[in-house]
């Protein structure tokens, strides 16, 4: 058996942890830029044609012109071609 006192305790234990708890569960507001928001809308070439120059640098973290250069410089290399059972993902899409 329990005496009265550990019943109380647990008692009150058991409403303070709940009315604590309830205090932060909370929903949080997070910032999320508009890129991240509708990334399911998006595809890796309809992300980088869509993107203006400033999200543009932010997401490649390079010069668009740069992207450019290492696609003609390493494109060959990367290239895949597609086969009957799938498309290859292009060679932009894969670098970035």
């Amino acid at each position: 058996m329990t005496t009265p006192n550990l019943t109380v305790a647990a008692a009150a234990y058991i409403y303070l942890h709940y009315a604590i708890k309830g205090r932060r569960t909370k929903s949080r507001r997070l910032w999320i830029s508009p890129i991240y928001a509708s990334r399911k809308v998006y595809t890796g070439s309809n992300l980088l044609a869509d993107l203006n120059f400033g999200m543009y640098k932010n997401f490649t973290r390079m010069h668009p012109s740069d992207f450019e250069l290492l696609i003609n410089l390493i494109g060959p290399k990367i290239f895949k071609e597609d086969t009957v059972f799938r498309k290859a993902i292009p060679v932009q899409q894969r670098l970035a």
